[in-house]
């Protein structure tokens, strides 16, 4: 199954041509530009970034070490737009490569990027990034894709289209119940479990409700595949008085799947109330 990966990493991507673009390069200038670039694809590729390094610029040398580094096994030019009398270019990159995508085992992907490059004043490209602007490596992910055709797609559509439901997915991870229900007249807890049916680990974090004498304890934040973990809520009353019921919200990732969870309190028996009588505290 082959997917265009640019459009599994955002919730929807435009595509587009180039604007205003220029007449074709003299090709003295279009063959110094498409060595350059192929040296560093090659020496991306192959692994030898220190190599890579030899043709970015000076300004942009911080960018280039600090962003991610993307492996894959092949690459194509696949359209260069100059600008600034062919001082500068856009140079769209088509990468085959395997990318392991939640819920699933590694996929080909193809994906697209925009190296930009500039040439300076004895006409020896740079790969470079302006300044102020959030590096990608090595280019802008939301640039033109290798079609050059105007599209918009999500990835919800794209994945359904391919038979993937992702409700599926998030329903790999489930919790035992939506409610629990504890005393509140005195101490007494109660247990979530949570339960993971996903191909990889998950990473759980929890929001929750404060109250005084109630507590929370996730024993594991990460559950491994075919794992549990549990939430244990606590309370020890400070009062006999009938509690508010508290919310809870776990949050699933990379599955983005957020679970809501009730603790209920049940109404204290007639004689533990507040009529007339002191109210209890729990020792």
């Amino acid at each position: 199954m082959r997917f265009p990966l640019g459009l599994l990493c955002a919730a929807s991507i435009f595509a587009q041509g180039f604007d205003q673009p220029w007449d074709k390069a003299p090709p003295h200038i279009d063959k110094a530009l498409r060595e350059r670039v192929t040296f560093f694809f090659d020496m991306h590729r192959s692994g030898q970034f220190r190599r890579a390094d030899s043709v970015v610029h000076e300004d942009s040398k911080d960018a280039f070490f600090e962003a991610e580094r993307l492996r894959f096994r092949s690459y194509e030019i696949v359209k260069i737009n100059y600008s600034d009398e062919f001082r500068k270019a856009s140079v769209v990159i088509d990468l085959d490569m395997e990318h392991h995508f939640p819920g699933f085992k590694t996929m080909d992907v193809n994906r697209a990027f925009v190296s930009e490059w500039k040439a300076d004043s004895a006409g020896v490209w740079w790969w470079y990034v302006d300044r102020g602007a959030r590096p990608e490596w090595p280019f802008n992910p939301n640039g033109p894709s290798a079609s050059g055709v105007s599209q918009q797609r999500s990835i919800t559509e794209l994945i359904e289209r391919e038979g993937i439901k992702f409700d599926e997915i998030r329903g790999k991870v489930a919790v035992d119940r939506d409610s629990i229900e504890l005393k509140s007249h005195e101490e007494s807890s109660g247990e979530f479990k949570i339960t993971n049916r996903f191909e990889g680990p998950v990473e759980i974090s929890m929001q929750a409700d404060d109250f005084d004498g109630v507590s929370y304890r996730l024993e594991s934040a990460k559950i491994e595949p075919g794992a549990s973990t549990t939430l244990r809520v606590s309370c020890r009353p400070l009062h006999a008085a009938k509690k508010p019921d508290l919310r809870v919200i776990l949050s699933v990732q990379p599955l983005g799947k957020v679970i809501p969870l009730t603790v209920r309190f049940a109404y204290p028996p007639f004689n533990e109330t507040e009529s007339g009588s002191k109210a209890r505290v729990a020792k």
